[in-house]
């Protein structure tokens, strides 16, 4: 939810997050990647083939065992497929009491999550007729 009020989504769709063995490149490399997906989808199976998935509702940032400098992919809306490579930059040993994960920053405008309609939005007085 924290990446998804990050990039102002509205509209919930399917997701995923990748954990790829280090060196794992090209097309097909989420298919050796460890997936956590939403609950929906683990029941689906998973769309490249390769390990079963997991439940990203039921696994904690705590359970990821996660490194400075870890790179992992998010994948949201599989019909769309807005790509994101996330980077891990601290981890902190001792959290505060606030609520976690949150937003710390944001940089620059969100891209609009369906690009097209807002391209058509201003199309309404060209009609063909």
């Amino acid at each position: 939810m924290a990446i998804f009020k990050a990039f102002d989504r509205y509209d919930e769709h399917l997701y995923s997050f990748y954990f790829l063995p280090p060196g794992v490149k090209g097309r097909n490399r989420r298919r050796q990647a460890t997936e956590f997906t939403h609950p929906y989808g683990v029941d689906e199976g998973s769309f490249w083939g390769g390990e079963p998935q997991r439940s990203a509702a039921e696994t904690t940032i705590d359970d990821l065992s996660l490194q400075k400098g870890q790179l992992f992919e998010y994948l949201f809306d599989f019909g769309d497929s807005w790509e994101h490579e996330i980077v891990v930059e601290r981890i902190e040993d001792e959290a505060d009491k606030k609520k976690y994960p949150r937003i710390l920053k944001k940089e620059g405008e969100s891209p609009p999550q369906y690009p097209l309609e807002e391209e058509d939005e201003g199309d309404e007085d060209d009609d063909l007729e």
